[in-house]
């Protein structure tokens, strides 16, 4: 521990002066060079990125500004976006940890139905496990139709994969209620141990950034009343390269082998994409992170789009390199691809899962920009 927070602490004194060590090599010249031309092509004001290279957080910038107004302020490391989805790996070390630490059973079920009164089926939810969540293997709804409304199994919990933020919720709902904590509690043990102080799940930051919605309309990030496990984190890139360095330390062998090992086989077409998985590519989930697999390369990944913002982490796993960004506009992951493959490889065929466009070289804007 004791080395840990040595390189920490010397990660966080080269970071905050605006640096970088000299293993950030030519990937973070490649990066640099390209964000400033991919933001005037983007309705994206500002991005910001973070390199991990063996494991050590060596890089982090900001570029572009925190909103549309010319005297805007600069996104810079610091900057706290809306993380979005990337609220799940996190949650999901929290939870392994809670199981770790025998709070519960991650193959055990959640407790009464009455305890989640917008279950729709008692029976189904009785075969609900919480690495089924982690795993998204509920067959419940991404989001239900109502906010707060009833929540319907589309398949018997296990069959198959199907994403879930509201089945997180029932996860977050459970371990609230057994260690008597909020999420945001839940959350600060780990956020001090990895270092992440720009980082909340409820009431982040003061400062105020601004983000591009589809329609060109700008929307203040929302720091969040209540928490949720599977959208509200709000983070600086420097805090979510910290959680990643954090996590692929040798001390977290033992939960980056629960998070990591694959759990759910995932169709080619689980977010709408019509063909066939490319031969010799394969995804699963893990706990709380997509795992991607390729002649031999292995990346968890996962990525953040709360509509106007945008996100997206790379890991690859045995090399131990890995990015995070951030961005303040609607088309903000479709450079995902140009931005990891200086540090992690191609990660196109995860995008084309995903369905979200890739910017050409050769287009003004991103391909599906009305």
């Amino acid at each position: 521990m004791a080395s840990r927070l040595g390189l920490l602490i010397a990660s966080v004194a080269m970071l905050a002066a605006g640096g970088c060590t000299d293993s950030a090599g030519p990937a973070v010249e490649t990066i640099e060079e390209a964000v400033p031309g991919y933001l005037e092509r983007l309705d994206a004001p500002g991005m910001a990125v973070a390199v991990i290279r063996n494991g050590e957080l060596v890089w982090a910038e900001g570029f572009g500004r925190t909103g549309v107004e010319a005297d805007s302020a600069p996104v810079t490391h610091r900057t706290v976006f809306e993380f979005a989805s990337l609220s799940k790996p996190v949650f999901a070390a929290i939870a392994a940890g809670q199981a770790q630490a025998g709070v519960y059973d991650l193959d055990g079920d959640l407790g009464p139905a009455s305890d989640f009164p917008r279950i729709a089926d008692a029976e189904a939810f009785a075969g609900v496990t919480p690495r089924m969540i982690l795993s998204h293997g509920t067959t419940l709804p991404n989001w239900a139709d109502e906010a707060g409304g009833p929540l319907e199994f589309s398949g018997t919990p296990g069959s198959r994969f199907r994403y879930s933020g509201e089945a997180y919720g029932l996860l977050q709902s459970m371990l609230e209620r057994r260690t008597r904590a909020s999420l945001e509690a839940l959350f600060a043990p780990l956020a001090a141990e990895a270092g992440m102080t720009d980082s909340h799940y409820a009431a982040g930051s003061a400062d105020p950034v601004m983000a591009v919605n589809r329609d060109g309309s700008v929307r203040p990030r929302r720091d969040a009343a209540e928490g949720h496990a599977a959208a509200s984190l709000t983070a600086s890139v420097f805090d979510y390269g910290r959680f990643v360095a954090w996590l692929l330390d040798s001390e977290q062998d033992d939960l980056r082998e629960t998070l990591f090992t694959p759990t759910r086989p995932v169709a080619w077409g689980a977010f709408g994409r019509e063909g066939e998985m490319p031969d010799g590519a394969g995804i699963d989930w893990g706990l709380g992170w997509g795992l991607y697999r390729e002649n031999g390369r292995r990346i968890a990944f996962h990525w953040g789009d709360n509509g106007a913002f945008k996100s997206f982490v790379a890991i690859d796993i045995d090399r131990r390199d890995a990015i995070v960004y951030a961005a303040n506009g609607w088309d903000g992951l479709c450079v995902a691809v140009p931005l990891a493959e200086p540090v992690v490889g191609d990660v196109g065929t995860i995008m084309d899962w995903l369905n979200y466009s890739r910017i050409d070289s050769g287009s003004p804007v991103c391909p599906d920009r009305e």
